[in-house]
């Protein structure tokens, strides 16, 4: 093999990891790590990125800035909801969506999400890392996902609610009890374009506020096979290793 030959199968597989990593098999959820802040995301209300030990993660809450327990953690207020213009109408439910029980009189007040469009085929999986913060015994976390054009149609039985029923532990991250770090994850059944909101609620007073931590959103092609498709990253590296080996073996030749 001479040096011409080398260079052109080194340049050839390099152009195909460029290929592979610039033209990804499936769109993807952006700054799901949150390490570009809230970069992607739309918010609303008091939303934003809490950094522990270098890592990044995302913090809503239902605290106002005039609350004693200094729980806000944007200078932002959460916004109303079950009105015109509030955290419903912003996310594209129906009003009335977010109430769990409202014949009864258990409704939602207030409160704080954050939001993302992205395309998905069937088959591939959303997953990410949840922990619900909380004061009080009627707070929700919740988790809204459907289709761009269903979303309206979701009631509060179609959430995806994330709350004391979950079970709760003494927290160390401002409030006086947590989830801990739980993982949803969900399969698309179908293509098409989604939309995935994640909020927290107050629910019949706002004496006591409640959070969200959210990490690692992150959604996972799967290939015509069913095996999940490799990260950019590897295959580039495998690109690498390969064209490191043909250098290796011309250098050998060379010195014979």
């Amino acid at each position: 093999m001479n040096k011409l030959t080398v260079f052109t199968s080194i340049f050839g597989l390099l152009g195909a990891a460029s290929l592979a990593v610039s033209t990804p098999a499936e769109a993807a959820i952006l700054n799901g790590d949150f390490e570009n802040s809230l970069t992607n995301w739309t918010t609303v209300g008091d939303v934003n990125v809490q950094t522990t030990g270098g890592n990044s993660q995302a913090l809503l809450t239902t605290a106002a800035t005039s609350d004693g327990d200094n729980l806000n953690v944007s200078g932002k207020e959460p916004n109303y909801v079950g009105f015109d213009g509030g955290l419903e109408e912003y996310l594209g439910l129906s009003l009335g969506s977010l109430d769990p029980d409202a014949n009864n009189f258990i409704a939602a007040i207030e409160g704080s999400a954050i939001q993302q469009t992205f395309t998905a085929q069937a088959g591939d999986s959303l997953t990410l890392d949840w922990n619900f913060l909380t004061d009080d015994t009627q707070d929700y976390a919740f988790i809204a996902l459907a289709k761009s054009n269903q979303l309206s149609t979701l009631s509060y039985n179609n959430l995806t609610t994330l709350s004391n029923s979950n079970g709760l532990i003494a927290s160390n991250n401002g409030f006086q009890s947590e989830t801990g770090v739980r993982q949803y994850s969900y399969t698309f059944a179908s293509a098409g374009t989604y939309i995935l909101s994640l909020g927290v609620v107050d629910v019949t007073d706002v004496a006591s506020s409640s959070g969200l931590l959210v990490d690692n959103v992150k959604l996972t092609p799967k290939n015509t096979d069913g095996q999940k498709v490799p990260e950019p990253n590897f295959i580039l590296g495998l690109v690498l290793l390969g064209a490191f080996g043909l250098s290796s073996r011309q250098k050998k030749i060379n010195s014979l």
